[in-house]
C-alpha cells in the first residue's frame, strides 16, 4: 500500500491540479461517450478517494458499509448516493461521524467538483495553536479568479508532532467544513516541535507550513529520518516542490528538504524527489544554473 502513494496518489494530483481537470461523477448522456470519461482521474483519483474513505472511517466500518451496499444492491442499479446511505449508517453506528453529517455532505464534495485543495498551517508565535486554512491547489493560477466560484472541501485532518511522532493514528481529528475558509486548532506543542498533517498522506489534499514549521521538519530529516513515517517523507519532498512550483513556498527552502536524501534507503522517498527534480532540471536545461543542482 505504501507505494500507492507515489504511482496513484502523486499521478492523481498532476492531473487534477490543472484547469482541464473535471469531476469524478460524470453525467454521461450516449453509451458511446462512456469511454471518453474513463482517465487517470476516474481511476487514480477515484482509488485515492476510497482509500481517504477507508482511513477516516476506519477499515472495519468501511467494509461493514460496504458489504451492507453489495448485498443491498446484488442483482440490480445502485447510485453513488446509495453507497453513500449505506457508509454513513455504518459510520453512525460505529459513532465515526457525528449524526448530524453524512458521507454524502462530506463526498460530494471529492466526486461533485474538480480539484482538490493544499492545507495551509500558520501556527501561533509560541506554536501551541495554529491557524489552518484550505484553497484549491493549481499549477497555473486562473487569470481572472474572481470570475470562478472559490472550490473547497470538507476535509479529514489527521496530524501528530513531535512529541507523538504517531503516524498510525489516520482517522480524522478535525474536520475543515467546505463553507469553512479557516479554522484555529489549539493543543499544539511548543514552538520547537515540529507538526505534521495528513498521516501517511492519506488524505487527498497537499499541506503547507509556515517557514519556522518547514525549517523543524528539514531539521528532523537531517538529524533522525526515520522518526517520520516513510510515506510522509515522501509527501513533504512532493508538497515542498510542487508548492515551489507553484510560488507558494520558496525553491530554497524546498530543496533543503533533499538534503538528508543521501541517508534515505528507502525507496519512496527517492523516487518522490527523483520525479520532482526533473521539472528543475527541464527549466534550468539550457542555463549556466544547472550544474548548482549536481549532487555532491
Amino acid at each position: 500500500m505504501e507505494k500507492f502513494t507515489i504511482e496513484r496518489l502523486h499521478k492523481a494530483f498532476e492531473i487534477d491540479s490543472l484547469k482541464t481537470s473535471h469531476h469524478i461523477s460524470v453525467a454521461v448522456g450516449d453509451p458511446s461517450e462512456i469511454s471518453e470519461i474513463f482517465d487517470r482521474i476516474e481511476y487514480s483519483k477515484g482509488a485515492s478517494i476510497v482509500r481517504m474513505m477507508t482511513y477516516f472511517l476506519g477499515e472495519s466500518t468501511f467494509r461493514r458499509g460496504l458489504n451492507s451496499y453489495l448485498n443491498t444492491f446484488a442483482y440490480t442499479n445502485a447510485e453513488q448516493d446509495d453507497l453513500w446511505e449505506h457508509l454513513t449508517a455504518a459510520a453512525h453506528r460505529d459513532r465515526k461521524l457525528p449524526e448530524s453529517l453524512t458521507m454524502k455532505t462530506i463526498m460530494d464534495t471529492w466526486t461533485l467538483q474538480k480539484g482538490f485543495p493544499v492545507i495551509k498551517v500558520a501556527r501561533s508565535p509560541d506554536g501551541t495553536s495554529a491557524q489552518v486554512s484550505q484553497e484549491h491547489f493549481m499549477l497555473m493560477k486562473e487569470r481572472n479568479p474572481s470570475r470562478t466560484k472559490a472550490l473547497r472541501w470538507w476535509v479529514p485532518l489527521s496530524f501528530t508532532s513531535q512529541r507523538e511522532a504517531n503516524f498510525n493514528q489516520t482517522e480524522a481529528r478535525g474536520w475543515m467544513k467546505d463553507s469553512e475558509e479557516r479554522i484555529t486548532l489549539t493543543s499544539l506543542p511548543p514552538k520547537d516541535q515540529w507538526v505534521i498533517f495528513n498521516l501517511q498522506q492519506t488524505g487527498y489534499y497537499r499541506v503547507n507550513y509556515d517557514d519556522h514549521n518547514w525549517g523543524l521538519l528539514i531539521q528532523q530529516l537531517r538529524d533522525d529520518h526515520k522518526v517520520i513515517h516513510v510515506v510522509n517523507r515522501a509527501q513533504i519532498i512532493d508538497d515542498a516542490m510542487n508548492l515551489a512550483r507553484t510560488g507558494q513556498l520558496s525553491y530554497t527552502t524546498a530543496l533543503d528538504v533533499y538534503g538528508y536524501l543521501k541517508k534515505e534507503r528507502d525507496l519512496l522517498p527517492w523516487t518522490s524527489g527523483i520525479s520532482n527534480v526533473g521539472y528543475v532540471m527541464l527549466m534550468l536545461g539550457q542555463t549556466p544554473a544547472l550544474p548548482a543542482l549536481r549532487v555532491k
